[in-house]
């Protein structure tokens, strides 16, 4: 049951309240911020006989709860095959006409993310759980229940978060209440209850991240869940989920795995270029300018957007009979071959689309030949009149004389900033991509030639509630 699969779905957009994806099992996503983020410590595959379950979970035993229409017992939590059912029964136990399963883990948790992947009891009435609750109120923070996902057939996902400590108590009728926040999402063109799906939470000390198909749909201020607490996964028959019919029998929740990372420490990698960003900029001695000759273009030091404090170099090309009004370059060393992303921030205030472009090419100081592998020397950008933010995924062979070269149309504005050339892993592809960032707006280039041709264009969205 376990899949290998590593890429994700391109889009995934809000239409109203809802989400469309595609039909089938969502593919394994990237965890947030990336697999290279992140460690796995913990993790239950459900690989073993059902007898060792007890090893590692805690199973409910118990008629009694009042606010749910089912017994939840040891025999209704079931390993085979690879994973776990937490079953539902149409039997007497106690007081409950029905049965289900719930389990926790015996260790606790805390900061980190956690992932589920599992699909819902496909029937209505039914509560299909990953969560966690600090079982005693702690020295720090308050005691809390962080639902990841109260999954309601057939396709919604509900998140919530609760005090357990500051419970109040009505004068007049006795209810008893607590603070809490929830947020639940309808999804549409899916089927959680026969389709797995990816729950997940990022809990650090300050927010709570909850994600599903490794897409971030709510994140909240943590303002008092500061404790260890265990992992949950629980079945439950209640009336808030929908209608409860016979149809519940035999149904169930079925969990492939639990995983939970640590942050790996952040990492600095190395940048290729030398005051890419300008602020420590003294003289031509990082960046070199090359002028054609009989034009006096202009390198200005500037402040400028999207930071009052950042200092951008703004280059002014001369007009020329020459296609390139000047150039800047500098001497790089590539210290390996392998896959590396070019970074920078840009923008013109030229109108005029022949002169509102520019280019970037890496070759050998010495023969001149492109270290871009499988591609040409030269890359073209348009910026616009706004910042945007460019990546540029190239794979690139080992030269410890490179050079690398901004080339500016003629009569052009152009502002620069934030340069950086990083090593991001080894040779993945022939076919490189740009992505040109501005705001949420992702637009994405793909390479044929000497030219850049639009592909497609990814309305990015976090969605909150």
């Amino acid at each position: 049951m376990k899949t290998k699969l590593q890429f994700f779905l391109p889009l995934f957009l809000l239409i109203s309240s809802s989400v469309s994806l595609f039909a089938g099992d969502a593919p394994k996503p990237i965890l947030p911020g990336g697999n290279d983020k992140w460690q796995l410590f913990w993790n239950d595959e459900f690989d073993y006989p059902d007898m060792f379950l007890d090893n590692t979970w805690i199973s409910a035993n118990d008629s009694t709860q009042s606010n749910i229409l089912c017994a939840r017992i040891r025999r209704n939590a079931v390993v085979s095959n690879g994973t776990l059912k937490l079953q539902n029964k149409k039997e007497t136990v106690g007081t409950k006409s029905w049965t289900s399963g719930s389990v926790w883990t015996k260790r606790t948790f805390q900061y980190g993310y956690y992932e589920c992947r599992y699909k819902y009891a496909a029937a209505t009435g039914t509560n299909n759980s990953f969560w966690f609750i600090q079982q005693s109120t702690p020295t720090l923070g308050k005691k809390f229940e962080i639902d990841i996902n109260e999954g309601h057939y057939p396709a919604q996902m509900a998140t919530n978060i609760h005090n357990w400590t500051d419970i109040t108590t009505n004068p007049t009728t006795g209810a008893q209440s607590h603070p809490s926040s929830s947020a639940a999402y309808n999804f549409t063109n899916v089927n959680l209850g026969t389709e797995y799906h990816y729950y997940g939470l990022k809990w650090t000390v300050d927010s709570l991240c909850y994600y599903f198909d490794g897409k971030k749909v709510r994140g909240i201020a943590n303002e008092f869940s500061w404790s260890a607490a265990p992992v949950y996964l629980s079945e439950a028959i209640i009336t808030w989920a929908g209608a409860v019919t016979d149809a519940i029998n035999g149904t169930q929740m079925e969990v492939d795995y639990v995983r939970a990372y640590n942050p790996l420490p952040a990492i600095e990698k190395p940048n290729c270029i030398i005051n890419g960003g300008f602020e420590n900029y003294q003289s031509t001695t990082d960046w070199q300018y090359l002028k054609e000759s009989g034009i006096s273009s202009t390198y200005t030091l500037v402040k400028t957007d999207p930071a009052e404090k950042l200092t951008s170099m703004r280059i002014t090309a001369k007009a020329s009979t020459s296609p390139y009004g000047t150039y800047m370059t500098q001497r790089i060393a590539v210290p390996s071959a392998g896959q590396y992303e070019l970074r920078f921030k840009a923008r013109s205030s030229n109108v005029t689309a022949e002169n509102n472009k520019f280019r970037f090419k890496i070759v050998n100081t010495w023969n001149e030949q492109s270290i871009i592998l499988n591609d040409t020397a030269t890359k073209w950008v348009n910026p616009t009149s706004i910042w945007q933010s460019y990546s540029y995924k190239l794979n690139l062979k080992e030269d410890y004389s490179a050079r690398f070269t901004f080339g500016f149309a003629n009569a052009g504005v152009f502002d620069l900033d934030s340069v950086a050339l990083t090593r991001v892993g080894d040779v993945v592809s022939a076919v490189e991509q740009v992505y040109s960032n501005n705001n949420n707006n992702a637009e994405i280039y793909s390479f044929k030639g000497n030219l850049v041709v639009k592909s497609e264009t990814t309305q990015l969205v976090e969605i909150y509630n």
